[in-house]
């Protein structure tokens, strides 16, 4: 299993990549993880998990290369990297997909992760929907994400 520098290296390396290989400045997005909702009520998680990242739309529509930091329901930081596809299309202005990638913090190695994603855009603002199954002893949850075109 990857450690976490190695982790890290492979996340910076993935997200300037995608960010030299003909960025356009609508393209980026700061995000901003703030919630989650655990089905465990009765567990202490954290549920305000503050964080910070950044999302990179590498194609017109359905791509994007994700990478940030966030307060964990362990109440440890977490680092993700990964990619976001959501090809499906519903309603307006929402796409469904997956994400897949990895995240520390809650083993002592990185964890590959391939979750189901929501993502609600409107002009330049989003809502994004992650859930994530069990996790070691972490019950499954849903998390809420903000994001602002740059």
């Amino acid at each position: 299993m990857m450690n976490y520098k190695e982790f890290l290296i492979l996340a910076a390396a993935a997200l300037l990549m995608g960010l030299s290989s003909k960025a356009r400045p609508n393209d980026l997005y700061l995000t901003t993880t703030v919630r989650s909702y655990h089905a465990d009520r009765h567990a202490d998680y954290n549920e305000k998990n503050w964080g910070l990242g950044l999302r990179y739309k590498l194609d017109a529509d359905h791509l994007s290369a994700v990478a940030g930091v966030y307060k964990n329901s362990l109440y440890k930081p977490s680092i993700y990297a990964g990619l976001a596809y959501t090809p499906i299309k519903w309603l307006t202005d929402v796409n469904v997909g997956f994400l897949v990638g990895g995240v520390t913090g809650y083993l002592e190695h990185a964890v590959p992760i391939f979750v189901p994603i929501l993502m609600y855009q409107y002009k330049e603002v989003g809502i994004n929907l992650i859930g994530i199954p069990p996790l070691g002893n972490i019950d499954s949850v849903v998390a809420l994400q903000l994001e602002w075109r740059l």
